[in-house]
C-alpha cells in the first residue's frame, strides 16, 4: 500500500536525520545537499518522516505507479521525480547517492530481483536503509495497483541477515525489520556512531572561576554542553565561553525569586532536541 507501517519509523527517524546532518557538515566550505533516493515514493512517508533535515537533502523519488503521483502530489513534494520499476531503473541508472532508502520495496519481488536491487543499491550509495516485513505477510493489489502484492511474502529476520552484505545495524519492531547497510569501512563506523546515544551536560553557576577548569575539562567528551550563568561578576562566564564549541551553549539568566530547580530547568530546555541522555552538575563538580 502506499502507506506502510509505523512500526521502525521513529527508530529510522532518529539515525537518518543524524546522517543526514553529518553528511551535510562534513565540508562546511562546500555548498552540497545531501542526495536521498526514496525507491517506492508510494504517499512520501519518508520525505515526511525526514522533514527535520529536508532543507538540507536533495530528495530523489522513484514510484512505479503514476496514479499516485497525482494523487500524493509528489512531482511537488520531490526534487526529482522518476515513474518507474525499480528494476528496470537500477539496471540503467548511474547516479551516486548518499543515502538510498527502500522502504518496504523489498518484499514486492522476487529473492533474486532484491537482491540485484540492492546490489545495485549498495554500490551507488554511501548508505542503503531496507524496512522488510519479517514475518508471513500476505498482500494483494490495491486499489488496482498491481505492484502492490507481495511476491516475496515470507521474509525472516534470519534470512534477511544472511541474504544481505554489510548489514551494519539493524532493529526489529513488531513485523517490520529495518537494516542499515554500508560497504565504505569509515561511513561503516559513522553510522555506528550515529546510532549511539547522545549526551548532554547541564548546570548553572555563579562566581564559581576557581573551578572551570576542572570542570570543563572533565565533560569535554559530551556531545553537548548547556551551562547558565545566574549572575556572575568574577569573569566565571568569560572564562567557560573560552572552553566551547559551537554546538554548545552559554546563557545569562535571571530567576526570581530565586529557586535552584527553575534555574537547573532553564539550562536543561536548552539542551538540542535529538539528545538522549541528560546529565546536570554544578559548577564545583566534575565528571571522572
Amino acid at each position: 500500500m502506499p502507506f506502510s507501517s509505523t512500526n521502525g519509523k521513529q527508530w529510522t527517524k532518529r539515525l537518518l536525520n543524524r546522517i543526514i546532518k553529518g553528511f551535510s557538515c562534513k565540508d562546511p566550505t562546500v555548498n552540497k545537499s545531501v542526495n536521498v533516493c526514496d525507491i517506492g515514493a508510494g504517499s512520501g512517508t519518508y520525505i515526511e518522516l525526514l522533514s527535520e533535515t529536508n532543507h538540507l537533502a536533495k530528495w530523489h523519488g522513484l514510484e512505479v505507479w503514476e496514479p499516485y503521483v497525482e494523487k500524493y502530489d509528489l512531482r511537488n513534494r520531490y526534487d526529482v521525480l522518476t515513474v518507474e520499476d525499480a528494476r528496470k531503473w537500477a539496471a540503467g541508472n548511474t547516479q551516486q547517492f548518499d543515502v538510498a532508502i527502500a522502504g518496504d520495496v523489498i518484499e514486492h519481488m522476487t529473492k533474486e530481483e532484491s537482491l540485484e536491487l540492492y546490489k545495485h543499491l549498495i554500490t551507488n550509495s554511501q548508505v542503503v536503509v531496507m524496512s522488510i516485513p519479517i514475518v508471513h505477510y500476505p498482500q494483494d493489489e490495491y486499489e488496482g495497483n498491481p505492484y502492490e502484492r507481495h511476491v516475496k511474502d515470507d521474509w525472516s529476520h534470519q534470512e534477511v541477515l544472511d541474504s544481505f552484505n554489510d548489514i551494519v545495524l539493524y532493529f526489529v519492531e513488531g513485523e517490520i525489520g529495518v537494516y542499515v547497510c554500508a560497504i565504505n569501512p569509515d561511513i561503516k563506523q559513522y553510522i555506528r556512531k550515529c546510532h549511539d546515544p547522545k549526551i548532554a551536560v547541564y548546570g548553572i553557576f555563579k562566581n564559581e572561576i576557581q573551578f572551570i577548569d576542572r570542570l570543563m575539562q572533565s565533560i569535554h567528551d559530551a556531545d553537548q554542553i548547556v551551562l547558565c550563568d545566574t549572575g556572575s561578576t568574577d569573569g566565571t562566564h568569560e572564562k567557560v565561553i573560552q572552553y566551547l564549541r559551537p554546538v554548545d551553549k552559554c546563557a545569562k539568566i535571571t530567576v526570581s525569586p530565586w529557586r535552584f530547580d527553575s534555574a537547573r530547568n532553564v539550562a536543561m530546555s536548552l539542551i538540542d532536541k535529538d539528545i538522549d541522555l541528560c546529565v546536570s552538575i554544578d559548577a564545583d563538580e566534575y565528571l571522572l
